[in-house]
């Protein structure tokens, strides 16, 4: 028991004493966390520019502006992301067109032309 009292004793010297909140301190600035935070920030935004940038078609329409449309508008665009896929290629033994509908020729899949060009080679 006195084993007990003096260990509850000392414990609480302990937590009065040395485990105490230090005191605040008034600083000019953060110090080196400011540069962290402002990196983590620049990079942050960077990440989330590419992020839209690779995940809509905004790369895209931007190309085809500027170098795929003769009057810098965004009409044909739609024509231009998709590409034609000859339905004579498909086997026989797929059967995917009924034989009373023979006027379909192409149907449009979305890939790039450039993209198709590049898997054909």
């Amino acid at each position: 028991m006195l084993n007990n009292i003096t260990e509850i004793r000392l414990d609480t010297k302990r937590f009065i004493t040395l485990l105490r909140r230090p005191e605040a301190e008034r600083v000019k600035n953060i110090g080196i966390w400011y540069r962290i935070l402002n990196s983590v920030g620049k990079i942050s935004v960077i990440t989330n520019a590419l992020i839209i940038a690779f995940t809509s078609s905004f790369i895209d329409k931007i190309f085809y502006t500027h170098f795929i449309s003769p009057d810098g508008s965004l009409n044909g665009f739609l024509t231009f992301t998709l590409s034609d896929f000859n339905i004579s290629d498909f086997s026989v033994e797929m059967n995917i067109l009924s034989e009373t509908d023979t006027s379909v020729e192409y149907c449009k899949h979305r890939i790039h032309k450039i993209q198709q060009n590049l898997l054909t080679q």
